[in-house]
């Protein structure tokens, strides 16, 4: 669950347009990913309130959570919700893929497995400065 973010220092003069996506990949299952836009915000703490209910896992089943998080407030809210989906299903599938190499060649090589050389989009130039709660 992403429950919420902060703000420390604002990229615009006043507010910044930001998005947020959540993805979750389970074994080799494919990624599940939601974004929200978060419209226009300042310096301080912001609800998100993204999760996934009731993701079945397996003993042993690697698991993969990532978020990104972008001031873009250019671009369609379609064009920005495609793009995330495609970067998080993308990072999260890397992901379990490296912890299921990393298992298979055991527990010890989980510190620091690689999730590989996957080419990203650029989505926007300037990324928003904060923190997850």
């Amino acid at each position: 669950m992403l429950e919420s973010f902060e703000i420390l220092d604002t990229r615009s003069l006043h507010n910044d347009t930001d998005h947020v996506s959540g993805s979750i990949a389970v074994g080799q299952g494919p990624p599940q990913s939601q974004v929200k836009s978060m419209g226009d915000v300042n310096n301080g703490i912001h609800h998100v309130g993204l999760s996934f209910d009731q993701v079945a896992v397996d003993l042993n089943q690697p698991v993969v959570f990532n978020y990104v998080i972008i001031n873009n407030g250019h671009a369609s809210h379609e064009k920005i919700a495609g793009e995330l989906t495609k970067v998080g299903n993308a990072l999260a599938s890397r992901g379990t893929q490296a912890a299921a190499s990393a298992l298979a060649a055991g527990a010890g090589s989980l510190v620091g497995a690689s999730v590989g050389t996957a080419i990203l989009p650029v989505l926007a130039p300037h990324w928003a400065r904060s923190r997850v709660g």
